[in-house]
């Protein structure tokens, strides 16, 4: 079947501070899942230094550009291997340094939380007293939620109607630079948490090497047509403090799927051969450890990785 345009939305001001000042970054498409054939393009605001999506799919296309095969939404069905040995590594280390930020009975909300094995591993390893749930627009992840016996709030986290003051700890899981209005995502966040409540926010880090190194759109957290909105560690600073946060600290994490899948996006949109390309995914394990080599000789040298965490506080 024939892939088509999607219906699009031209963006004129910037959505963290309204200015309509911008310079070009890059222009790229869909080359992880083929949803569409239309090209799209990154801006970067002179104001507040946020890049945005310029030209970014309609709220009716969420379902098309989020297609059942999505990563986030098949992690439970992969048995690779490598995968799962990756993801338990890589889950674990991220598990030990939030457990000292979770309280020892409360309620938690991961927020687009996709496959729950991120909320089965908070109940393995943290309190039995605390209360687990989980955001999603996807009704197969709501239903797995609800089986798995998580409390689910559906739809878009900018519109659940839940009471002011409902949780001690949210996690906001690379999940803003997906969204239209990141301002509001902060501001809500914010509303829902109680006095000293802990809002965990990992997302991609404009400021790093491999950012540099693939601009051509081939990085692979413009995640194109996704990625609405990224920040950088002083723009996101600000943003949170906008909203009434404390910034309580930036770290940045390990993430060698930003440099193999920012090499597959750069074979595949030169013409290399479907078999070369595909050497570069999640499920290699000679390029995941090609990826994690040079990520961590990047986070060695610069300090930083495509990817960081952010501690705020109320």
């Amino acid at each position: 079947m024939a892939v088509a345009s999607l219906q699009i939305e031209t963006i004129v001001a910037c959505p963290k501070c309204h200015s309509r000042e911008a310079e070009l970054v890059t222009r790229g498409m869909d080359y992880e899942y083929g949803t569409c054939t239309d090209t799209f393009t990154f801006v970067k605001c002179k104001q507040c230094a946020v890049l945005y999506l310029q030209n970014r799919p309609a709220a009716s296309e969420l379902s098309r550009i989020y297609p059942a095969t999505y990563q986030s939404y098949s992690f439970h069905k992969n048995r690779n291997l490598t995968f799962m040995i990756r993801n338990w590594i890589l889950e674990r280390r991220r598990m030990r340094s939030f457990m000292p930020l979770l309280p020892e009975e409360g309620a938690v909300l991961d927020i687009g939380c996709g496959d729950p094995c991120f909320l089965e591993a908070l109940r393995r390893m943290g309190s039995r007293k605390l209360q687990l749930w989980g955001n999603d627009i996807n009704p197969a992840v709501l239903a797995h939620l609800e089986t798995a016996g998580f409390k689910a709030a559906e739809g878009r986290f900018e519109e659940i109607n839940l009471p002011a003051g409902s949780f001690n700890v949210i996690f906001m899981r690379n999940i803003i630079e997906h969204v239209a209005n990141p301002m509001d995502m902060l501001a809500k966040a914010f509303r829902l948490l109680r006095p000293g409540g802990k809002l965990i926010v990992l997302t991609p880090n404009t400021d790093c090497l491999s950012a540099r190194f693939f601009k051509n759109s081939y990085w692979f957290e413009y995640h194109i047509p996704r990625h609405w909105t990224l920040f950088d560690p002083i723009s996101f600073s600000r943003a949170a403090r906008e909203c009434g946060f404390k910034v309580t600290a930036i770290k940045f994490r390990h993430s060698p799927y930003s440099w193999v899948l920012s090499i597959h996006n750069f074979l595949k949109a030169n013409g290399f051969p479907a078999f070369v390309y595909n050497r570069f995914t999640l499920y290699s394990p000679i390029a995941m450890m090609f990826g994690s080599l040079i990520d961590m000789a990047q986070q060695l040298f610069s300090g930083t990785t495509s990817n960081m965490e952010v501690i705020l506080t109320k």
